[in-house]
């Protein structure tokens, strides 16, 4: 039978949030994004959020958005403001039964 209730304490063996997980790497990519930076400031993906409330003046949605990603970033500057960027080609249509490829915009009957 559970022991958590709404009001209750919290069960000593639920997760506590008090841990990092798994190391997944982060690209900036903006005209204010520092050129060639790579920060050793161990974040979350929180820290998305935590930026997010920052710049719009918004309250924190919870305790593990502490950090903001602005070490990232130029606001002041914009060092990438005038960086080049390419167009890109075009989708080549695929006549190999993919049914994102198909001229009717239709998906190939099953069977």
């Amino acid at each position: 039978m559970p022991t958590f209730t709404p009001t209750g304490p919290y069960p000593a063996d639920c997760a506590t949030f008090d841990q990092l997980g798994f190391r997944l790497p982060f690209v900036a990519t903006s005209p204010f994004a520092k050129p060639h930076y790579v920060s050793h400031v161990v974040d979350s993906h929180t820290s998305l959020l935590a930026l997010i409330e920052k710049r719009f003046g918004l309250a924190s949605l919870a305790a593990r958005d502490a950090h903001t990603l602005e070490d990232l970033f130029d606001f002041d500057n914009a060092p990438s403001a005038t960086a080049a960027v390419g167009t890109a080609s075009p989708p080549v249509h695929n006549e190999g039964g993919c049914p994102f490829g198909s001229p009717s915009g239709a998906f190939p009957a099953n069977g």
